[in-house]
């Protein structure tokens, strides 16, 4: 669950991951590192990136893998995450 103090910071750039990860899923085939997550975001440091991923998965957005087992899956398609939870992405692909 979202906390007050990192729901307004967060949830834009958990959609944006979000978006990124499902873009280069489709494009290439298998998810993007967590640098390149990383790089999108325009973190300076991975460990932004851990947080988000880890909260991405907290919300059942994304399932992570085991430390060097394979790569992140997108859990629920079309969705986006709102100050009120998971809702379905209204935006046309």
């Amino acid at each position: 669950m979202l906390t007050p103090r990192t729901k307004d910071i967060t949830i834009e750039h958990m959609n944006k991951a979000y978006q990124y990860i499902d873009e280069v899923i489709k494009e290439r085939g298998y998810a993007p590192s967590v640098m390149d997550i990383t790089k999108y975001l325009g973190y300076a440091s991975k460990s932004s990136t851990h947080r988000i991923l880890r909260m991405m998965e907290n919300e059942g957005m994304i399932i992570l893998p085991k430390r060097n087992e394979g790569k992140i899956v997108i859990a629920k398609k079309d969705v986006k995450i709102t100050k009120n939870g998971l809702e379905p992405n209204d935006k046309k692909v």
